[in-house]
């Protein structure tokens, strides 16, 4: 059987409490799922191995969480986002990984029903590609108010190389630059680009046309968070009533890109049909 060389190299690693994702032979992704704590990403890593997003052992650098969930706390150290049950699969041209979670309120309330899809290969420029897809139900027949803060629910923390403003550059789909030019623009994709490790490396975050409100608005605070903002900042202001399924992806990539490589990604990614794992 023949594997192009974008499709070989690409394993899932299980240690306890964490998945690694491995791409061409380094490590591209690792996922926290210490039943104690709230699940999500503590790195993504640029195909130097220099990591390019923040997070580090103990803290997570893309997540989903709110502070605010129909007046409950369900930020990430709350720990009321718990697993109930997670699938790994393992492919000769990706992996993947689908996890259950659910929220709670006070007295062990279910406020949401939240599935999680990643799903992993190689990608151009020397990178890895992660597909994102999250779909989050209310629980019962009530609705759920997210509540009006700086970020919606899934974050992305940048590493300060990708956004000091001085060896890196942040860029969206219409020209806008920097933290401050990228918050509260409309964009089909984000792509945020700097100096880590003595190479030029970034990563690309593109918004899927199926998401509600595409192109969504995107929020950008001064700690190098990101957040596209399809709940707080859709036409709903943070009502959700029936199941919202949220679908990105991810490119991280090794050399400077232009605007016309990013727009070409996200152009093929809004042609592929609706998938998961």
């Amino acid at each position: 059987m023949n594997i192009s060389a974008f499709e070989k190299k690409v394993w899932l690693k299980t240690t306890p409490g964490r998945v690694d994702f491995i791409v061409n032979g380094t490590r591209f992704a690792s996922y926290r799922r210490d039943c104690r704590l709230t699940p999500g990403f503590t790195a993504l890593y640029a195909p130097n191995e220099s990591p390019i997003i923040n997070g580090g052992e103990h803290d997570l650098g893309v997540w989903m969480d709110h502070p605010d969930v129909s007046g409950y706390n369900c930020s990430k150290e709350s720990k009321r986002i718990v697993e109930t049950g997670i699938t790994l699969r393992r492919g000769p041209y990706s992996v993947g990984l689908l996890q259950k979670c659910e929220w709670y309120g006070d007295n062990q309330k279910l406020l949401v029903s939240d599935t999680r899809c990643y799903s992993v290969k190689a990608g151009p420029s020397q990178g890895a590609m992660m597909d994102i897809i999250h779909t989050l139900t209310p629980a019962g027949d009530a609705p759920v108010m997210v509540g009006m803060t700086d970020l919606d629910l899934l974050k992305f923390r940048l590493t300060p190389a990708l956004c000091n403003g001085y060896t890196s550059q942040i860029i969206n789909s219409n020209g806008n630059t920097g933290l401050e030019g990228i918050h509260n623009s409309q964009a089909e994709w984000v792509n945020a680009m700097g100096y880590l490790d003595g190479e030029t490396c970034g990563l690309l975050i593109l918004d899927h046309p199926y998401n509600p409100y595409h192109p969504s608005r995107w929020a950008a605070i001064s700690n190098g968070t990101i957040s596209p903002c399809p709940i707080l900042w859709g036409e709903k202001n943070g009502l959700i009533t029936q199941a919202v399924t949220l679908r990105y992806r991810l490119h991280t990539y090794s050399g400077y890109v232009g605007s016309g490589w990013c727009s070409r990604l996200f152009k093929e990614y809004a042609r592929e049909p609706k998938r998961c794992l």
